[in-house]
């Protein structure tokens, strides 16, 4: 790391040499409005470095909250011609836009710049038209305490199964009563369903024609019988229902020592490098979530969450495209200073990861293992799985937790669990489509 060390400083020199100035399609000055709910800096850090090499086609920042209020605030902007530019957070607000006619196509004003291939996806495509671009992306991953495996004689490992993880965590559990050191903590909602879309695909659970779901397939049951052998059976992990009766939150759980890993998101890294509100004695090293079989999952554990879209009332739409192809790629380096990262498939992981330890206040090689951060959250060999069919997707997903917690608290069996979300998530998706 210390090449990389020294690439950092003439690599975030020669950023702004990486923009390509713009040619605006007039001679005056244009002026792009670009709404973002970003509070971290990086915006305006970004769209300074836009404007000094873009004198033609200035930016300027438009906050809004990420809100129910916030987005009633865009969508009022987007009808009456207040935006040109804006980020979206979730799949579900693009969609929702895009088929109200609210964004441009942009593969009509990127002609050359093919999104889909850039990024990996076509979560943002309709018919010919490609409405977004999937800029950021949050991943899950396995935290763990490097000393404790240590302590174990057990080495961290490079991937694995949800059988060979429990059979880590049981080794890892230690203590008894308000003493157990758990060795795992799964995250506080019934988060299994995303194990089971890393093996599927955000989609598979959504028979759009016939108007069905497929909760009645095999995995549904595996995935939620997973959480209660691991929690209840094996009595490995932190239960589920104690850490939300008690508001338990993750991180704290981890740096605190009270269990020896967790899986969680990439939001988690800004716990990780406060060691000043969260001290420890040792490294966090890093796996990937476990998977279902030996040969690991076909998508990477995690989901678009940035998109990027051109208003279709915007007065400047060509330059305003031309911004945000900047923005998703290189420019997107300004996000991840501030410990947000790029899906665009052109990044250097290390770059990535030196930009991202620029902004740590300790060396970075003193809080996590390097390598392991690099092999485990940048990894882009799998792509993320398209999310296109969102029928019913709040009303199936309620129907999931409900179902599941009975699972994870011994209450219902897998499988029966499973018949109950066929049965509801069918009659759910008949109403909609009525």
């Amino acid at each position: 790391m210390n090449n990389l060390s020294r690439r950092l400083t003439v690599m975030m020199v020669l950023l702004s040499l990486l923009i390509i100035p713009a040619v605006s399609a007039q001679d005056d000055v244009v002026t792009i409005r670009f709404w973002n709910a970003d509070t971290s800096g990086a915006t305006e850090a970004a769209i300074e470095a836009w404007n000094s090499d873009n004198p033609n086609i200035q930016v300027e920042f438009v906050p809004y909250s990420n809100d129910d209020s916030g987005h009633t605030q865009v969508d009022t902007a987007l009808l009456a011609g207040q935006v040109d530019a804006m980020i979206n957070f979730g799949i579900q607000r693009v969609d929702s836009r895009a088929r109200a006619g609210l964004f441009a196509d942009l593969s009509e004003l990127l002609p050359d710049f093919d999104i889909v291939e850039e990024f990996g996806t076509e979560s943002t495509t309709y018919g010919d038209a490609v409405y977004a671009i999937p800029a950021g992306a949050s991943f899950f991953m396995t935290y763990i305490n490097a000393d404790a495996f240590a302590e174990a004689g057990i080495e961290v490992p490079e991937n694995w199964t949800w059988e060979e993880f429990i059979a880590i965590a049981e080794e890892l559990t230690t203590g008894s009563g308000p003493s157990t050191r758990y060795g795992a903590m799964l995250p506080t909602w019934p988060w299994m369903d995303e194990v089971a879309a890393y093996e599927r695909g955000w989609d598979f659970n959504v028979n759009v024609d016939a108007c069905t779901t497929n909760f009645d397939d095999p995995i549904w049951a595996e995935v939620a019988t997973i959480r209660y052998e691991l929690e209840t059976v094996a009595g490995a992990a932190l239960p589920y229902a104690e850490a939300r009766a008690a508001q338990l939150v993750q991180q704290n759980q981890l740096y605190g020592e009270s269990v020896a890993m967790i899986i969680s998101g990439t939001w988690i890294l800004r716990s990780t490098q406060n060691t000043v509100e969260l001290p420890r004695d040792f490294v966090t090293t890093f796996a990937p979530v476990p998977s279902l079989t030996e040969d690991g999952f076909p998508y990477r554990s995690g989901k678009f969450d940035d998109f990027m879209a051109v208003a279709a009332n915007s007065d400047h739409p060509e330059e305003a495209a031309q911004f945000l192809a900047w923005l998703a790629t290189d420019g997107y380096l300004f996000y991840t200073e501030k410990g947000r990262f790029p899906a665009w498939q052109g990044f250097d992981a290390e770059v990535v990861a030196e930009v991202y330890f620029s902004g740590f206040e300790v060396p970075a090689e003193e809080i996590l293992d390097i390598e392991a951060f690099i092999r485990v959250a940048l990894d882009n060999t799998r792509p993320l799985a398209p999310q296109q069919e969102l029928l019913g997707n709040a009303e199936l997903q309620t129907i999931w937790r409900e179902e599941a917690v009975r699972v994870f608290n011994g209450e219902l069996t897998g499988e029966e669990a499973s018949a109950n979300m066929k049965e509801r998530g069918d009659r759910a998706l008949a109403s909609l489509c009525d």
